[in-house]
């Protein structure tokens, strides 16, 4: 049976539940990292890093990103990841 390859959604939603929650299903593509899960500008940095950690290619330019919502995120990390 082939192994389902994980979408760039699931793999930052995971990401992003390991670091502010623990059941994904909390995460919506509208939550707010401050306002729902509770994120400050040192967990934003830390779940920046996890993020190019997974991937292995970076995706943010330090001091320049701002994102508010989990969707904001995402689309981010999908506009920059490699194809392969």
């Amino acid at each position: 049976m082939p192994v389902k390859k994980k979408t760039t959604e699931e793999i930052v939603t995971g990401i992003i539940a390991r670091n502010f929650v623990e059941n994904e299903e909390f995460i919506k593509l509208n939550s707010s990292f401050i306002n729902d899960l509770g994120a400050n500008e040192l967990d934003m940095i830390s779940l920046l890093q996890s993020i190019e950690d997974e991937f292995e290619q970076e995706f943010f330019d330090e001091g320049t990103e701002n994102f508010e919502t989990v969707g904001q995120l995402i689309d981010h990390v999908n506009s920059k990841v490699s194809r392969v």
